[in-house]
């Protein structure tokens, strides 16, 4: 019997664990860019999602109200809900960080009722009109999902004028 690549062991290990990040990449395969994943997401969390709310990590769609207040914002967030409120939603959207870690601080956050986001972690905090944003999904309550998930490249950072921004420039900044 031939030996599986490390390629061929890594899709195995992930089809093991069956999470819904872990289901999205399977169906990869090579890649595929940023608008596949979120839908792929959307399509999952349709299927599969929890109740959004404070303490729980969502996935949405946004457009904001005031796009020339920033330089860049992110039209896909996936956010830990801090708060909500009938005129705001605060979170802290994962994806202005960098993918090496983002995983990793999702899978933290997990069972989580208070984080504090003010070390190192300030430029992550956003506020969000619900007038502006789509339905909102929560990420199954679990380590490994939060973490797969966090994993996948959804996020859609865009310029005030609705030019595409490279993600490199959020987690950066």
């Amino acid at each position: 019997m031939p030996r599986k690549t490390l390629k061929q062991r890594k899709q195995g290990a992930a089809l093991e664990r069956n999470t819904i990040g872990s289901r999205i990449m399977a169906r990869a395969g090579g890649g595929q860019d940023p608008n596949w994943y979120a839908n792929q997401l959307f399509t999952e969390l349709q299927n599969n999602s929890g109740e959004p709310g404070p303490g729980s990590l969502c996935f949405f769609a946004y457009n904001a109200k005031s796009p020339e207040r920033y330089p860049f914002y992110d039209r896909r967030p996936l956010a830990y809900i801090i708060d909500i409120s009938s005129t705001r939603v605060l979170g802290a959207n994962l994806h202005y960080l960098n993918p090496a870690i983002r995983g990793e601080v999702a899978a933290s956050l997990i069972n989580k009722q208070q984080v504090d986001f003010s070390e190192g972690y300030s430029k992550i905090i956003h506020s969000y009109i619900p007038s502006n944003m789509g339905s909102m999904y929560a990420i199954p309550v679990d380590g490994n999902e939060y973490r797969d998930v966090a994993k996948l490249v959804t996020e859609n950072f865009v310029d005030k004028t609705g030019i595409f921004v490279s993600p490199e420039t959020a987690w950066d900044s």
